[in-house]
């Protein structure tokens, strides 16, 4: 009996230290006055997938970019300043699945963006990027990203910007004061979603086309943003590249630009607008001469767009609504493991039960009949 008892108890010892030997480990980085690229880079190198940084209260100087290569969260308490001390960007993101949370950045009218990111499904939130160079925020060939609650202002050029980076989320962000552009939506930035988000006092340098600027980029949605006060236009069809396809702006307000609510340089196609508020505006509404089967596209269907999920986030059941072209589905979390599959057998509404995953954040890709692969991202209670 006392040799099963001590069995049991190292059993429970073993699991125990398992469990404690897998969890998440947080490592702490304090304020200092001097260079801290170094040591900000061996706390990187010494994390593990899932794993916390955090930025202790004070100043973090930077005179080197630190590469963040890891599914990991960087934190900052409140109080905490990374601040550029050379002419490079301060963090680069180059693995998927990134948490920046609370992530202060001060680039102190040096050159290069505060952060650039690489790589793809990270979530940046609650962040600052100011007075940096190029771009407070920038988002380089970096796609189903959700950028949320940021603020990015008193950037030489652009807040936040968008090179070849789609399917990306911006929402609820403040973007004022910028040289150029708060929002740039560049070359092959195709299908983002803009919404929430207060746009306001760019572009009085010039040094952009206005509060929002697009450029070769198609199926952007730009709704229930308050874009107001920027230098030339509110929203400006750039397309120095090429034309935009397919964009929706609506249920904005747009109001007391410099020159247009909205400017359209040379032909873009499909463009959809309704439900905006502008006013103050001395170049008019619409600028240009450039709409090329231009339509109310609330009642458009790409296929991809109209998919809808709700609630999210959810507790115990997922709705996907508007599915009849989905042959199949999978959920993965957000270390990239796939939590769930099934087959649409259901045709045109989906529901899911996701009453057994973890709380947290998860993407749900779906396969369509003609081959193509969505995405949608939700968070489990």
């Amino acid at each position: 009996m006392k040799k099963i008892t001590k069995r049991i108890v190292f059993a429970a010892i073993g699991i125990f230290l398992g469990f404690v030997s897998s969890s998440a480990a947080t490592r702490y980085l304090p304020g200092s006055s001097s260079d801290q690229t170094a040591a900000f880079q061996l706390l990187v190198t010494q994390s593990a997938t899932g794993d916390i940084i955090v930025l202790q209260t004070g100043n973090h100087y930077l005179s080197g970019t630190v590469n963040v290569n890891k599914r990991i969260t960087v934190r900052g308490e409140n109080g905490a300043v990374v601040r550029k001390s050379g002419n490079v960007s301060c963090i680069d993101l180059n693995a998927n699945y990134i948490t920046i949370d609370n992530v202060y950045i001060d680039g102190g009218n040096r050159a290069e963006p505060g952060m650039r990111v690489f790589s793809s499904y990270n979530t940046i939130k609650n962040s600052t990027f100011r007075n940096c160079g190029v771009s407070g925020l920038m988002l380089h060939n970096s796609n189903f990203n959700t950028v949320t609650n940021c603020y990015a202002y008193y950037n030489y050029v652009v807040g936040i910007s968008q090179f070849g980076s789609s399917d990306n989320t911006i929402a609820n962000c403040q973007m004022y004061g910028n040289g150029g552009e708060g929002l740039t939506i560049d070359c092959n930035s195709h299908n983002g979603r803009f919404y929430g988000n207060n746009i306001y006092d760019n572009n009085w340098a010039h040094r952009g086309v206005g509060g929002i600027g697009l450029d070769q980029a198609n199926g952007a949605w730009i709704y229930n943003n308050t874009i107001n006060h920027n230098g030339s236009h509110g929203i400006r069809f750039q397309n120095n590249i090429a034309s935009c396809d397919g964009v929706r702006v609506y249920d904005n307000r747009i109001t007391n630009n410099e020159g247009c609510a909205i400017s359209i340089r040379t032909t873009i196609t499909h463009f959809g607008e309704w439900g905006n508020i502008v006013s103050g505006n001395p170049g008019g509404y619409i600028c240009g001469p450039y709409l090329k089967n231009a339509e109310d596209m609330r009642g458009i269907s790409d296929g991809a767009v109209d998919i809808e999920l709700y609630p999210n986030p959810a507790n115990s059941g997922l709705t996907i609504i508007n599915a009849e072209e989905v042959t199949e589905l999978m959920i993965v979390n957000s270390s990239g493991q796939k939590v769930l599959y099934k087959e649409n057998k259901s045709g045109s509404v989906i529901n899911l039960d996701v009453h057994t995953l973890a709380k947290g954040i998860y993407f749900l890709q779906l396969k369509q009949k003609n081959g193509n692969m969505l995405t949608r991202k939700f968070a489990k209670n």
